[in-house]
């Protein structure tokens, strides 16, 4: 088959298309010179050798093209999942949800306050009591309540089953966070011998609050092995868990120096086993100095290296520089608040 070529004419210098890659006899059209000579690839018509380059070179172009926005795609996917699963173990230190949007709560929900009454003598063992009081509002249920204090009274009553069955939240002493796992590590030395009696009453407020699917554990120090509530793990925030908890809390005297580091790397392992529900909280709260403080932080930073634990921290009635320096950093470096709770 003929190809059609150009040729140059010798005599005119203009161009000729004949057929043909060999082209003896042709003549010019413009001046009738003959025309000589064969054609070279790079003659024929149509830029045959530069089109063929660039259909060499489209097929991968499409593939570079197809890789670079699929390698985009699967990043902005895995942004998407990281970004989600750290929004859905990310524990808030003052975030609260409604407990009643757009309503109000029923008065079987609602925690009864705690009464102005005077603390129970630390001398006198104390005992937890347990009665019912009929509800007057619209419902007929009743309301479960622990009485924290001596056999006459004492202390207060204290709703323990207050709650719906959907709000995560937790408070303690004005802050707290919208944790499912919490643990209460508390200061029982010596130097809370005049105060154990009002923290006893906030924990148990603060335990009256906690409903499933959230759990607590109780954990007290003060030099040496630490006093666990039973069974010495996180337990579901139900009645009869909430009761256990203030019927152990009723037996516990202060005494000792204050250690709280046996008591806090009990809770990073409690906290460890926890379920797969987002948010871990814990409560530190004492009224002084530690035995050694740098002990303390680095056992902190050790066990909980992944920050996956939040830390709120309390002073309670006193305020020592030193405690109250130790007290912000731990709280600063694990996510959580430091508050001071005065004594009155």
């Amino acid at each position: 088959m003929d190809v059609p070529v150009e040729l140059r004419c010798a005599k005119c210098g203009k161009v000729t298309i004949v057929k043909g890659a060999s082209a003896p006899g042709r003549v010019c059209a413009h001046c009738g010179a003959e025309l000589m000579g064969d054609v070279s690839r790079s003659n024929r018509v149509g830029n045959e050798p530069e089109t063929s380059a660039v259909t060499r070179a489209l097929p991968w172009v499409i593939s570079l093209v197809f890789h670079v926005c699929l390698a985009g795609a699967m990043m902005v996917v895995a942004m998407i999942v990281i970004r989600d699963r750290s929004s859905g173990n990310l524990t808030m230190p003052a975030a609260f949800l409604s407990e009643t949007p757009g309503g109000v709560m029923s008065p079987v929900e609602r925690e009864v306050d705690l009464q102005d009454t005077p603390a129970v003598s630390t001398q006198e063992e104390a005992k937890v009591t347990r009665r019912s009081v009929v509800d007057t509002g619209e419902t007929h249920h009743k309301i479960e309540l622990i009485a924290a204090g001596n056999e006459t009274g004492g202390l207060a009553s204290i709703n323990l089953a207050a709650g719906g069955e959907t709000s995560v939240r937790s408070t303690f002493y004005g802050s707290g966070g919208n944790a499912h796992h919490i643990v209460y590590v508390v200061d029982r030395s010596g130097s809370m011998l005049d105060s154990f009696d009002y923290v006893r009453v906030e924990m148990l407020r603060s335990v009256s609050r906690l409903r499933p699917p959230q759990d607590f554990h109780v954990i007290l120090f003060s030099d040496g092995e630490p006093i666990e509530a039973p069974p010495k793990r996180l337990v579901s925030a139900d009645f009869s868990q909430k009761k256990q908890a203030a019927e152990f809390l009723s037996g516990i005297r202060p005494r000792g120096r204050t250690d709280p580091t046996a008591a806090l790397r009990r809770a990073f392992d409690v906290l460890e086993k926890a379920g797969k529900m987002p948010g871990k909280l814990i409560y530190l709260l004492t009224d002084g100095m530690f035995q050694d403080n740098a002990k303390v932080i680095a056992m902190i930073r050790k066990a909980n290296a992944s920050q996956e634990v939040v830390m709120n921290t309390y002073l309670y009635g006193h305020q020592p520089p030193g405690a109250v320096a130790v007290m912000k950093q731990i709280a600063e470096e694990n996510g959580g608040m430091y508050r001071y709770v005065p004594a009155e």
